[in-house]
């Protein structure tokens, strides 16, 4: 695990964030103070109780040997296709909720690193930890409090003894003359295969909840005034409206501001917006082309571009909504994900 100062910025999604982990750590470089030398074991306990603290939740994963989705509380941490493994450290205040916060992790199955075939389910490694951190703990280390850790082989391992035990429990019942046909199947009927989920749940009561904006908010079931409102933003990027857009996501911007303690706006974003500018941002499509996708049963919609792949659980296609061609040397992307506030569609996520 890296080590870095926990502070700033969360998952994906802040304006500015892109593409890949290396460029992106080096993006959170500039609001993260650099490292100092003193020793972490001085700091003050992570859970010390008092509201003057700057409290950061931290979800930790190391993976390899297969695909991952990652996603807390419905909603995109991390997508890993890499059999050699990737790593990924982040902030995640603005996705919880304060209770049974929900960490959903798809497995599925990738290339070898030798290229000679897809993996198994044995390949497959996923550690993880959420930690809580102050702000100025050096993160990947002990500074932290440790509040759930979690091991894909665990998950897979209880698989395999459950399917074996439905198979015992099958083979004692079955008549004498099937036994011998089961026994030779046992290999068949126990083996795990992919895709396997994993399921971890956790309590945030030392941050802000944003339930309302997540789990609590409206269901929305017109589709067809989703994608009018896609278009609708479609149109402020192609006509590069600055504040028109700001204005469509200042919801997100105020949560981001809670969550991470800051106090941006406008200029922020607007100088944030002409890096997306300057790189190309792609408005190449047109309504038949916007996807939608479901999050949280439908209170919340990702909106996205097609891209005639197929939809994978444990690798959803699509270009992220905002994406740039990489005019400037570097890509920039972000997700667009909608909810209803005070009745009207916004940028939540």
């Amino acid at each position: 695990m890296s080590i870095a100062r926990a502070a700033g910025h969360g998952n994906e999604g802040w304006p500015g964030v892109v593409l890949g982990l290396p460029i992106m750590l080096a993006l959170f470089s500039q609001f993260i103070p650099q490292l100092a030398m003193e020793s972490a074991t001085s700091a003050q306990p992570a859970d010390a109780d008092t509201t003057k603290e700057e409290l950061y939740y931290y979800l930790e994963l190391s993976t390899g040997g297969a695909s991952f989705y990652v996603t807390i509380n419905d909603r995109h941490f991390m997508q890993a296709t890499s059999a050699g493994g990737q790593a990924k450290a982040s902030p995640v205040n603005v996705d919880l909720i304060g209770e049974n916060n929900e960490l959903h992790i798809i497995a599925g199955p990738t290339m070898k690193s030798d290229s000679s075939g897809l993996t198994t389910p044995e390949d497959a490694r996923l550690t993880g930890a959420v930690t809580l951190y102050r702000k100025g703990d050096l993160t990947g280390t002990q500074a932290g409090k440790e509040i759930t850790t979690f091991n894909l082989q665990d998950t897979i391992e209880a698989r395999r003894d459950e399917k074996r035990q439905a198979f015992l429990e099958r083979l004692e019942s079955a008549p004498p003359e099937k036994k011998r046909e089961l026994a030779d199947r046992e290999g068949e009927l126990t083996r795990v295969s992919f895709p396997i989920e994993m399921t971890v749940r956790f309590d945030s009561p030392k941050t802000p909840s944003f339930a309302e904006h997540l789990i609590e908010a409206p269901v929305i079931e017109d589709t067809a005034a989703l994608k009018d409102y896609a278009v609708k933003l479609r149109d402020l990027m192609r006509r590069q409206d600055s504040r028109g857009i700001y204005e469509e996501l200042k919801v997100k911007y105020q949560d981001y501001n809670k969550a991470y303690y800051e106090s941006k706006g406008y200029e922020s974003w607007k100088e944030t917006l002409e890096n997306y500018y300057e790189s190309g941002l792609r408005t190449d499509f047109e309504r038949e082309d916007i996807g939608l996708r479901p999050l949280l049963a439908g209170r919340l919609w990702e909106v996205y571009v097609e891209n005639g792949e197929p939809d994978q659980p444990w690798n959803p296609t699509g270009r992220k909504f905002f994406k740039t061609r990489g005019e400037d040397g570097t890509i920039w992307s972000m997700r667009v994900i909608v909810g209803r506030v005070d009745g009207e569609l916004c940028i939540v996520r």
